[in-house]
């Protein structure tokens, strides 16, 4: 599958409706934490509520929001810390857009932010996802059974994470 022209940038407040968009399709709702239904306000809550310790970014494709990946960072003695989230439009998955996020994002992280401990979680059923953790150097550290509620069963989720510097 071929990579679309994309840009990768900040997110903006802007970028709410697009966000929002990608979040509502049924692949994305089935393996995040979004649902059908959900209003464009809680995007534009979560985009307003971000802190200095998180760091967002999105791929653009002609103009529009198609994938987003986070970091937020942990404070404390757990600075070092870091979660990330990944999401990308319905549209656009399979593509390289998810790779292509993570690896900036990862970048951020490593040469900007210093962190030594990057942790996810995923559904245990979205195989491409943690394939690709794989790919970026996470592995897989336990199982958090039932740890959503999906098209109408509790799914599981595998706890991952990527460590540097040990």
């Amino acid at each position: 599958m071929t990579l679309p022209q994309v840009s990768i940038r900040p997110v903006r407040l802007s970028d709410a409706d697009d966000i929002h968009a990608a979040r509502i399709q049924p692949e994305a709702s089935r393996f995040t934490s979004s649902f059908p239904g959900e209003r464009v306000t809680k995007v534009q809550a979560f985009l307003e509520g971000l802190t200095p310790h998180d760091v967002m970014l999105v791929a653009e494709v002609g103009g529009h929001v198609v994938g987003v990946c986070g970091l937020h960072g942990h404070v404390g003695k757990a600075r070092h810390v870091a979660t990330l989230g990944l999401l990308v439009h319905d549209a656009f998955a399979h593509r390289g857009i998810g790779r292509a996020l993570c690896e900036n994002i990862l970048d951020i992280a490593d040469r900007h932010l210093g962190l030594v401990r990057v942790e996810l979680d995923v559904n245990t059923e979205n195989a491409r996802a943690i394939r690709l953790y794989e790919m970026l150097g996470f592995e897989r550290e336990g199982l958090r059974r039932r740890a959503y509620f999906t098209d109408g069963k509790y799914a599981d989720a595998i706890a991952m994470a990527r460590l540097r510097g040990i």
